[in-house]
């Protein structure tokens, strides 16, 4: 059976026109080892001639039964169910309203991914605390979306290497924040450690914060005991780390 439908992008939302056959896509990822067979995709959104096509061509990439529908039903109870979410239509301001909606017909079987977002939209971080599996924007093609639900249908998250990358970054540093919060330094404390991390010594602080050495003395003694250290290489290193 030949179905014309190859992809093609029009104001950034991601199309189809008529030119290869599916016998075409097929040869692509015949060798490809497949997700389990009682899977299935579902797309929603409101754009139904142009998801159906998607759907076509995410079947044939995977291997897995794909449906589209205007409207979310309940999915199946029987096998796993992969939900994709078209947000082309979806304003930013009312997007989460319309996932907590979606999520409430989900069962415990079934899985959400956002497909159609706006890249400049910045909604990864609460994509990511709401569960959401994979981010897919306007911008990028449908063979980068198949193999996207591919990787989602093994068990793996779908986010770019950049929002990852961004989002570690913004963990560590909260971690390193919590840290300092939690051993309780007083502001003070954190400057004279940071300057000990520097390589002063105790002569230097009481020069630089004009403290008597007695005063400094006291302020290394805490700092350490706070921090846990016994000496200032350890203190070096936990700043290091932390800081």
């Amino acid at each position: 059976m030949t179905l014309s439908a190859c992809f093609n992008r029009d104001s950034g939302n991601i199309i189809m026109e008529t030119k290869c056959s599916l016998q075409a896509l097929r040869g692509k990822t015949g060798d490809r080892s497949r997700p389990s067979v009682k899977s299935c995709i579902w797309i929603v959104g409101a754009n139904s001639l142009q998801n159906s096509l998607l759907g076509t061509h995410i079947e044939v990439e995977t291997g897995i039964e794909c449906v589209s529908f205007a409207e979310m039903k309940a999915p199946p109870r029987d096998r796993e169910c992969l939900v994709m979410y078209d947000c082309f239509s979806t304003d930013d301001s009312r997007l989460w309203i319309r996932v907590e909606s979606l999520f409430m017909k989900l069962e415990e079987n079934a899985s959400l991914a956002l497909f159609n977002i706006n890249p400049d939209s910045g909604v990864e971080r609460d994509a990511v605390s709401r569960g959401i599996r994979g981010v897919f924007y306007r911008n990028q093609s449908p063979e980068v979306l198949a193999r996207g639900v591919d990787a989602i249908l093994r068990g793996e998250l779908w986010y770019s290497r950049k929002t990852t990358s961004r989002m570690l970054l913004e963990t560590s540093r909260h971690a390193r924040t919590s840290q300092m919060v939690s051993v309780g330094l007083t502001p003070r404390e954190k400057e004279i450690l940071l300057v000990i991390a520097a390589g002063a010594s105790n002569s230097d602080i009481s020069d630089k914060f004009h403290i008597s050495p007695h005063t400094v003395k006291n302020h290394v003694y805490n700092i350490y005991r706070k921090i846990e250290v016994k000496s200032r290489l350890e203190a070096i290193l936990w700043v290091t780390k932390y800081l």
